[in-house]
C-alpha cells in the first residue's frame, strides 16, 4: 500500500466557530488507508467529508504526516486565502525640541556661514539639517560629534523616514560644515554616501514648445517662457535678469551670479530680442527686466512674486 501515491487536496472551512482543514481524497482506497493511519481526522456527517481542527494540528505537521504516507498534497486553495503579512513599520524617531544653548550655537553657525558668503539657500539648508542632527544627539543624550553618530543619524532618522538621496547628501554636507565651524576634525570618508540616480531629462519637441508659447497670451509669461527655452536659463536666473544684461548688438545675454556664483553669457536670438522689446514697451521695467513697475514700487522681490509655482502652473495649464 505504501507504494501507492494518493492525491489529497486541502481546503479551509469553519465548524462551530473553529477553523478547520477539509481533507478531499481522490479515491475510497486513499480515504480508508489514510483515515486508518491518522486518528486526528473527524467525520462530518452533514457534508460527508473528513476534517481536522487547525488548532489541534498545524499545517506543516499535517503536511509532513500525509507526505510520510506517500501522499501528494494539493494546498493551492489555502495559498489563495492566505492574507499577506502586514509590513512591520519601524517606529520613527521623534526628536526633542532643541536646547537653548544649542539653539544659540546654531545661530552662531548661521552668522559664520554668512561671513563665509555662502548662498542664502545653502545657509538655510545647512542650518536646518544641522538642527536635526543636534536634536538627534540631544535625544541620545550626547554632544559628541563623530562619524559614528553621523552614521547612526543617517540610519535611524534619514533612512527610516525615507528621505531622498539628495537630502541625505545635504545632511552630510551640512554636518561637515558645522564640524568645521566647531573646529572638530573627523573624517566622513568611511561613511557610504548614496549614489544619486542619473535620469535622462524629458525633452519637449519643437511642436510642444510652440504649442505652449502659442497658448500663453500674457506677454510677461510668454517672454519668460521663451527666454527660458531659448537661453537655457534657470528660473532664478531669468527672474533676476536686469535690463542692462541684454546685449542686443552682439546678440548675447549676460547671466550674473548663476549657480556657484559664476557669471556667464548665453545666446540671445533675434526673435527673443523682439519679444523683450515688446515686453519692455508695455511694462517699462526700470531695473529688473522681467519685473513689472508695480513690483518695483512695492519693493517685492521677483522670486516672491513668481518663483517656480506660478511658472509651473502656467506651463502645465497650457499643455492641457
Amino acid at each position: 500500500m505504501r507504494n501507492t501515491t494518493f492525491h489529497i487536496k486541502l481546503t479551509e472551512t469553519i465548524y462551530n466557530g473553529q477553523a478547520c482543514y477539509i481533507i478531499h481524497f481522490n479515491s475510497k482506497l486513499a480515504q480508508k488507508t489514510i483515515v486508518n493511519e491518522l486518528t486526528c481526522f473527524k467525520w462530518n456527517d452533514h457534508h460527508k467529508h473528513y476534517y481536522v481542527v487547525q488548532k489541534h494540528k498545524a499545517l506543516h505537521v499535517l503536511f509532513s504526516e500525509l507526505r510520510s504516507l506517500n501522499c501528494y498534497v494539493d494546498y493551492s486553495e489555502l495559498q489563495k486565502k492566505q492574507k499577506p503579512k502586514a509590513k512591520q513599520v519601524k517606529k520613527q524617531v521623534k526628536l526633542p525640541t532643541l536646547a537653548v544653548h544649542l539653539d544659540k550655537k546654531l545661530n552662531q553657525f548661521e552668522r559664520w556661514m554668512l561671513e563665509k558668503r555662502l548662498s542664502e539657500n545653502t545657509i538655510c539648508t545647512y542650518k536646518g539639517v544641522t538642527a536635526l542632527f543636534l536634536r538627534y544627539l540631544q535625544l541620545k543624550k550626547t554632544e559628541e560629534i563623530n562619524a559614528l553618530w553621523v552614521q547612526r543619524f543617517n540610519h535611524d532618522y534619514l533612512i527610516a523616514r525615507n528621505y531622498s538621496v539628495s537630502y541625505q547628501n545635504q545632511c552630510i554636507n551640512g554636518i561637515k560644515k558645522y564640524a568645521e565651524f566647531c573646529d572638530i576634525d573627523f573624517q566622513l570618508e568611511s561613511l557610504d554616501r548614496p549614489q544619486k540616480p542619473k535620469k535622462l531629462p524629458i525633452v519637449l519637441t519643437k511642436e510642444e514648445v510652440k504649442s505652449i508659447l502659442d497658448a500663453t497670451h500674457n506677454i510677461k509669461h510668454k517672454t519668460l517662457l521663451a527666454l527660458l527655452y531659448s537661453g537655457g536659463l534657470r528660473i532664478g536666473e531669468a527672474l533676476s535678469m536686469r535690463v542692462t544684461d541684454v546685449d542686443s548688438k552682439r546678440g548675447l545675454l549676460f547671466v550674473r551670479s548663476a549657480k556657484g556664483k559664476k557669471d556667464r553669457y548665453t545666446l540671445l536670438s533675434v526673435k527673443i530680442l523682439d519679444m523683450l522689446r515688446t515686453y519692455y514697451k508695455q511694462y517699462k521695467p526700470k531695473n529688473i527686466c522681467l519685473k513689472a513697475v508695480t513690483m518695483i514700487l512695492t519693493a517685492i522681490p521677483p522670486r516672491e512674486k513668481y518663483w517656480h509655482k506660478q511658472l509651473n502652473e502656467q506651463v502645465f495649464s497650457n499643455r492641457e
